[in-house]
């Protein structure tokens, strides 16, 4: 996953580089902290896993650039946390 390929996710511009960096970094290690060895099962794991994984830190990534500044609302979208529990149970983890 690219920084174009986040900043293309979530309509980002350019002057905002580094605050998407700052949530490419979030969204990683929230998986990291969720997902048991998600960067050996990342760089071991098959393409659909890999692109589960993507798509959640994608989706943390969207998140956190929409409700930067905002405190009340803690919650993680409920497309991502489906995707983690999926990632945290098994899923796919073998190559394709």
């Amino acid at each position: 996953m690219t920084m174009n390929d986040v900043k293309n996710y979530i309509r980002a511009i350019d002057e905002d580089d580094n605050i998407v960096q700052l949530c490419m970094e979030s969204a990683k290690s929230y998986l990291q902290d969720a997902v048991d060895d998600f960067d050996m099962k990342y760089a071991n794991g098959s393409t659909s896993w890999r692109a589960k994984a993507d798509m959640a830190m994608m989706q943390l990534c969207s998140y956190y650039y929409e409700n930067r500044g905002e405190t009340d609302n803690i919650d993680i979208p409920k497309a991502a946390r489906l995707i983690i529990y999926q990632l945290q149970n098994g899923g796919v983890t073998n190559a394709d």
